[in-house]
């Protein structure tokens, strides 16, 4: 007997697939890919998360979808226990759990973010780079993405044309922008000037786009989102806690983004326009203890920063496995070099690709 499931996308949309009882992840994962068209190469870069507002976690692949649904409520009180006041997982817990305000799961496909920038941009599929340019457009206007108004306004005006098509001047007014605006303003600019102004400011953006190519839009969004070293990055919301208390200005204030990608780790504030990046190398060490999360960076004097987040452990993990990958990706460099030199012999000398868990 089969049973029906919603798998979700980052607009929002969602299809409903069948699985059976013995379906692993793995198994769904195939059939969403096929129902999509996405070609192998493409299909490489997606995968299904365990989602909620609050939490990501990437699906294991060999754990069957009963086994994900039914054991949802202590995967999500695993992450959440102070909130919820459950301290470890039983019987008595969980029941606990259930007669609470537990949301409910979604499935959602997406990439992850160890995902390397340069396997992105080589493909070509257009069900592909519409999921990649949807993943852009919500983290954008969430905040993990943060912009200038400028920048914002611009995107907008691809976001707009892509959305509702061609501008039409007797529909595409500022006040029939006005319900939808909201999808198109970051919220950390929402702010930053009226909505009269950000209407009038997007629709100027969306005329200039008039008869261009979907596809080309598309890239075109891409190709400005991709510059930022934070793109593509798996996101945590978190709480700055000075190492210290001192009269001068705390770095961060209140509630930030963590943020992890291939190419390092990203505190940002959006609201203050404050990002900081860190590289792997200039990592000196983390860790993670319940919920808090701290690193070190060796640039100077050895600075000790502290953030709070019930996903504590998750980013430590995500952070090891995205060094681990950073790693193998030297290696790898190193070896295309020592071929390179030595064409004909050494090959016992090359390090040789080491296959890694997924987060």
């Amino acid at each position: 007997m089969s049973e029906r499931i919603k798998i979700f996308f980052m607009d929002g949309s969602f299809k409903t697939f069948q699985y059976g009882r013995e379906d692993t992840l793995e198994d769904l994962w195939y059939t969403v890919v096929q129902k999509l068209g996405l070609t192998n190469q493409a299909a490489e870069c997606f995968f299904l998360w365990s989602s909620c507002e609050t939490l990501e976690l990437l699906c294991y692949t060999d754990e069957t979808v009963v086994e994900c649904v039914q054991q949802w409520p202590a995967t999500y009180g695993k992450y959440h226990e102070r909130e919820i006041g459950i301290i470890k997982e039983s019987a008595y817990a969980l029941r606990k759990l259930r007669h609470k305000d537990l949301p409910d799961l979604r499935l959602t496909f997406r990439t992850t973010s160890i995902l390397p920038l340069s396997q992105e941009r080589n493909i070509k599929d257009p069900m592909a780079i519409h999921l990649f340019y949807i993943q852009a457009v919500f983290n954008v206007i969430e905040s993990n993405y943060p912009c200038e108004p400028d920048v914002a306004a611009g995107l907008a005006g691809l976001q707009m044309q892509l959305t509702l098509g061609d501008h039409k001047p007797d529909t595409h007014t500022p006040e029939y922008l006005k319900r939808f605006v909201k999808a198109y303003v970051p919220q950390h600019l929402k702010r930053k000037m009226r909505s009269s102004k950000w209407r009038n400011r997007i629709i100027e953006e969306h005329k200039r786009h008039t008869g261009k190519d979907k596809l080309i839009l598309q890239l075109l969004y891409l190709q400005l989102v991709r510059q930022w070293p934070y793109y593509g990055s798996t996101f945590f919301k978190a709480e700055y806690l000075p190492v210290t208390q001192s009269f001068y200005k705390q770095p961060f204030e209140g509630e930030v983004r963590i943020g992890i990608n291939m190419y390092g780790l990203h505190i940002i504030d959006p609201k203050r326009m404050i990002m900081n990046t860190y590289t792997y190398t200039d990592l000196k060490e983390w860790e993670s203890d319940k919920d808090l999360f701290y690193f070190l960076t060796p640039k100077g004097e050895v600075k000790k920063h502290i953030y709070k987040t019930p996903q504590a452990n998750l980013v430590n993990d995500l952070l090891r496995l995205g060094a681990a990958r950073e790693e193998d990706r030297h290696y790898q460099g190193e070896a295309g070099r020592i071929a390179h030199r030595h064409p004909e012999g050494h090959r016992d000398q090359v390090p040789q690709h080491r296959s890694l868990p997924l987060p």
